[in-house]
């Protein structure tokens, strides 16, 4: 009878230490994922480009357009 408790308890404890092991290993995996891989993250960075070349198309589209009235002004004064 005395043997059989010792096996249960040694069982018990295995299992504890098991489930420990297999605890520390699922939040070793939450740590190791990267933040910046997230859905969400990759919209945002995907937004902020995006502004970021609307932006600069716009500038662009500006100074080709004053560029361009600059050109005719000047080509209207030589032309007097």
């Amino acid at each position: 009878m005395n043997i059989k408790k010792t096996k249960q308890i040694v069982l018990i404890i295995i299992c504890i230490v098991l489930v420990g092991i297999l605890i520390a290993f699922i939040a070793k995996k939450a740590d190791k994922k990267d933040p910046s891989d997230s859905t969400q993250t990759k919209r945002f960075q995907y937004q902020i480009e995006t502004n970021e070349i609307c932006k600069n198309l716009t500038e662009n589209q500006d100074l080709r357009q004053s560029y361009n009235e600059s050109k005719m002004v000047m080509n209207s004064k030589k032309n007097k």
